[in-house]
């Protein structure tokens, strides 16, 4: 991304790893931008390949922002193709319908072992098995991949 490109009030997104951000660009220089994120009051820095420019300013899981090549009309509308694909998931489909039991027997089964490193920073398992619609958790993707799947595919379940 050559941020000389970039105007002062353009939107754009930054990526960390699996994760974005959306800001809007607050200063151009001939060494970077500055860019305030939108849903946090943040200022980040960007060097003038829009990688950015302080290893503390990113997520803990994958490093420093970077600002996406992608234009951002192009990348929010792919990012809500995406989110309406995750709200039609047959995992979150049959989530919404099972009983808390059902669900805490999921959660309890691969929950932990799925992300170790959260340690205790996850939720507990009850609070999550309670929780009816956990489509905007980050992590529910945890629990529909292929461990799960494999047990869910002999499960008797019905939709």
């Amino acid at each position: 991304m050559d941020t000389k490109k970039l105007v002062v009030g353009q939107n754009v997104y930054m990526v960390s790893g699996p994760m974005g951000c959306e800001g809007k660009v607050v200063k151009v220089s001939p060494e970077g931008v500055e860019v305030q994120t939108v849903d946090r009051p943040y200022l980040l820095l960007f060097d003038s390949n829009g990688n950015g420019s302080h290893p503390d300013q990113g997520t803990f899981e994958c490093g420093p922002w970077y600002i996406d090549e992608m234009p951002y009309e192009e990348r929010k509308a792919l990012n809500e193709e995406q989110q309406q694909e995750h709200q039609n998931h047959p995992f979150l489909t049959w989530w919404k319908r099972a009983t808390y039991e059902e669900r805490l027997a999921v959660v309890k089964k691969y929950y932990a072992h799925l992300n170790p490193n959260l340690g205790g920073h996850m939720v507990p398992a009850k609070k999550v098995a309670r929780t009816n619609d956990i489509s905007s958790f980050f992590s529910w993707t945890m629990l529909a991949i292929e461990p799960f799947i494999a047990w869910w595919s002999k499960a008797t379940y019905t939709l």
